[in-house]
């Protein structure tokens, strides 16, 4: 009798061991993944950490997202880099009606200069993570605020991104076809809204 409690024991331990083993690997490849990665060179882009940056053109500074430490640099005008944040097109739109923009907390001029301290990565494993480029406010109202330039830069193609494009263009015809995640795509500065200075 005692070897049968011995021996579900056993069983139920040995089970538990192999739950545990096949999820924790799902569990970490569909994780979510917000960190630095400014020891890799490769992921700095165009941007080279401590260098200082000026805004070409006002930005309206958003609020920090629920998936982000930090605030975020939109320009007004219609030049956009990546176009992934919404803001005013510029300052008279926002004071005429500033309910539209619940998420701006102000504008920076232009000319105002950033100086660029992180480079992270963000986003979930399972689908793909993205660069982002964190930078600090050097002066004015927003001095000392670190900021992500997502919409003040543009990215850097590669290869491995090309061809997981035309992956990807394919399999919308070809249901064969595997598409993976996407690479891991580095920025750089849009030149039309932000430059390198002093």
């Amino acid at each position: 009798m005692r070897l049968v409690y011995c021996l579900r024991a056993v069983s139920l331990l040995t089970l538990l061991i192999c739950i545990i083993g096949c999820v924790r690997p799902l569990i970490g490849w569909a994780s979510y993944v917000n960190r630095s990665v400014k020891a890799n060179e490769s992921l700095h882009g165009g941007y080279v950490l401590d260098g200082m940056y000026q805004v070409t053109l006002e930005c309206s500074v958003l609020k920090k997202q629920i998936d982000s430490s930090f605030c975020v640099l939109v320009p007004t005008g219609n030049v956009r880099g990546s176009g992934y944040w919404d803001g005013p097109k510029s300052r008279a739109e926002y004071d005429a009606d500033p309910t539209k923009y619940p998420d701006v907390l102000g504008f920076i001029p232009a000319g105002t200069r950033l100086k660029c301290v992180d480079i992270r990565e963000r986003g979930f494993r399972v689908v793909g993570t993205v660069i982002d480029v964190v930078a600090v406010i050097s002066e004015g109202d927003f001095k000392g605020v670190k900021v992500v330039l997502d919409d003040l830069s543009k990215d850097i193609p590669s290869p491995e991104d090309d061809a997981w494009r035309a992956a990807r263009r394919a399999a919308r015809t070809d249901s064969t076809v595997k598409v993976g995640k996407p690479p891991v795509v580095p920025l750089e500065p849009d030149m039309r809204l932000v430059v390198p200075c002093k």
